[in-house]
């Protein structure tokens, strides 16, 4: 979802996955992104054969400006993820302006260079008429941001057609999101106005980069 705010028109999503990835969260489903409002022919999946190769990939791919954003999938705490790894996806990314994001599944926090970091579950969602399946909801927490507050903590559901992230109605109701109103962050979930029940975000939860081309000799941090 975060990776459809930030692609910039014309650019494809570079999602790299290690060999053993199907086995362990299952196979990529097309269908699945159509029905978050992507396109899959915009996707090109990777499989690298360990996490190695996996991170020596992602940092090839973002030096290529045929990407708007990069997605390198791992698991746990791989021995090789460490601070040295991490700075130089950091580095990949400021130079070329591709968005980069580091999944990591059943994972531990750990040191890194990331200009943000958050923890991601899914929860319930607010049925609609008829009772109808409502919008995807997640319990999002920011762990860390670079330039700023962290600790704070949203219920969001996304909007596949306006492709934003809202606060659910729930959420509305209860008091449960929790924003000082200002990010400083480049990378994260873009906040849009409410509909149907759900109130707007109170000041972006994490601003995307602007969707244009990166000027020769600029450096942008794209990084989460």
């Amino acid at each position: 979802m975060l990776a459809l705010c930030a692609l910039p028109p014309g650019k494809d999503i570079l999602w790299l996955r290690t060999l053993d990835a199907p086995r362990r969260g299952g196979r990529f489903n097309p269908a699945g992104l159509a029905e978050l409002g992507g396109n899959p022919a915009s996707l090109l999946m990777a499989v690298a054969p360990d996490d190695t190769a996996l991170l020596r990939c992602a940092a090839e791919a973002l030096r290529c400006d045929g990407f708007g954003a990069v997605i390198a999938e791992c698991w746990g705490a791989p021995c090789v993820l460490d601070l040295t790894a991490s700075r130089r996806l950091t580095l990949a990314a400021n130079l070329a302006g591709v968005t980069a994001f580091l999944l990591r599944l059943d994972a531990q926090e750990q040191p890194s260079t990331a200009d943000t970091r958050w923890s991601v579950r899914s929860a319930p969602s607010t049925p609609l008429a008829a009772n109808a399946p409502g919008y995807p909801a997640l319990d999002i927490t920011l762990l860390r941001r670079r330039a700023g507050r962290s600790g704070e903590s949203w219920r969001v559901e996304w909007d596949r057609d306006r492709r934003i992230f809202r606060e659910t109605q729930a959420a509305a109701g209860t008091g449960r999101l929790h924003s000082d109103g200002h990010n400083g962050s480049e990378n994260g979930a873009e906040n849009g106005t409410g509909a149907a029940g759900g109130a707007p975000l109170p000041g972006a939860v994490v601003p995307l980069p602007a969707r244009q081309p990166v000027e020769p000799g600029r450096r942008i941090k794209r990084r989460a």
